[in-house]
């Protein structure tokens, strides 16, 4: 099922008017504490960073981020009562290294069988928080990474006893005999030769 809980009024949000077309029409910024953008990116309407930022960096910021993550947590789908999101990821602190700042301020693991609406994504409001979905779908990176297990399929051999995603890139510019970026995490996962 599609969803708009992770971009919704439902948290008391934004100031919207839910049913509307226009891609961030209607929207009043200065009301506007959190917005969402893309399949599982929120972000923080922050003074100093956004054109008209009302939430102040500091505890004010952090304070919302535990707001907006115990009621995206709280979203239950309306027909069966499952929960619709099984995780929302501070990136502060599930990533490092320079372009950490670059990441949303938030970012929502969906549960299985849940996704942010085609609508949503792209800065619509539909009216209804979860919908059916009745687009042909055949998957895409909104579930939460903790029900989806990986596979990593290698014509190299792999030295790492426990490879991570982190590991490949600096594998795949080894063997092609480029250096490893400074501040580039991960080490190469690939035999040489």
């Amino acid at each position: 099922r599609d969803t708009d809980a992770g971009h919704g009024r439902q948290a008391g949000l934004r100031g919207i008017r839910r049913g509307h077309n226009g891609y961030f029409a209607d929207i009043q910024w200065d009301r506007t504490r959190a917005y969402g953008l893309g399949i599982n990116s929120l972000y923080l309407n922050l003074r100093g960073r956004e054109l008209h930022g009302c939430v102040s960096p500091g505890a004010t910021a952090t304070g919302l981020k535990q707001e907006l993550t115990a009621k995206l947590l709280a979203v239950r789908d309306p027909v069966s009562g499952a929960p619709v999101i099984s995780h929302v990821y501070d990136p502060s602190r599930i990533y490092s290294g320079p372009c950490t700042g670059l990441a949303p301020d938030l970012i929502i693991g969906y549960a299985p069988g849940y996704r942010a609406s085609w609508d949503t994504i792209l800065g619509k409001y539909p009216k209804d928080h979860v919908l059916d979905n009745t687009d042909a779908w055949s998957g895409d990176h909104a579930t939460d990474s903790v029900h989806v297990p990986g596979v990593l399929l290698a014509n190299r051999k792999i030295t790492l006893d426990d490879p991570a995603l982190i590991d490949l890139a600096p594998g795949i510019l080894q063997t092609l005999g480029a250096p490893q970026p400074e501040g580039m995490t991960g080490k190469p996962a690939f035999h040489e030769g």
